[in-house]
């Protein structure tokens, strides 16, 4: 997998980059700002790390308030100065495209901010590439990631998420042991 990922990578342009990735359809309710704050705070460290946001806005969305939300996200980004660390990835992904932008990232992150959350598809489909996760703690992430198969933050906080995200950057150890165990 590693190759695979490297491969990618440089077709991707991003053979220097440590990718955090999201996908699924944006919206409010995913916790976007969460992993956008996460990011801020480790970018200075971590100039190389890249957040890619996978995904169409919710269509359902789209046609009721258009792109405000992707616009304030886009808006957040800036006022940060992190647009050299966040890359929205604004199109329907096949599962194979899908497939390509998790094996080639290093961190799958899974922000959710509602603890009721039951089912997560894409946190599924990231299990099923292997990758190391860091999520909030809602149900589905609390039982698919027991046993060491991610980290969970104890709330939905940027600062914690940054901190997980931050243990595997320099740990390559622990990585490697959560994409075994995902």
């Amino acid at each position: 997998k590693k190759e695979t990922s490297g491969k990618l990578k440089k077709r991707f342009g991003l053979e220097a980059r440590q990718v955090i990735s999201t996908f699924g359809l944006i919206g409010p309710g995913k916790g976007l700002e969460l992993g956008i704050e996460a990011v801020a705070s480790i970018s200075r460290t971590y100039p190389e790390v890249i957040y890619l946001i996978l995904g169409r806005t919710h269509p359902m969305l789209i046609k009721h308030e258009g792109e405000r939300y992707r616009h304030m996200l886009e808006a957040m980004v800036a006022e940060r100065g992190i647009e050299a660390n966040v890359q929205f990835v604004n199109k329907y992904l096949s599962d194979e495209e899908l497939g390509q932008y998790l094996y080639m990232s290093d961190i799958y992150l899974s922000p959710y901010p509602n603890q009721d959350q039951a089912v997560s598809g894409t946190m599924a489909f990231a299990i099923g590439c292997g990758r190391a996760i860091v999520s909030t703690p809602y149900s589905y992430a609390l039982e698919a990631l027991a046993d060491g198969r991610g980290l969970i933050a104890s709330k939905a906080d940027p600062r914690e998420l940054a901190e997980l995200l931050e243990r595997i950057l320099t740990d390559p150890e622990l990585k490697s042991q959560l994409q075994s165990k995902a």
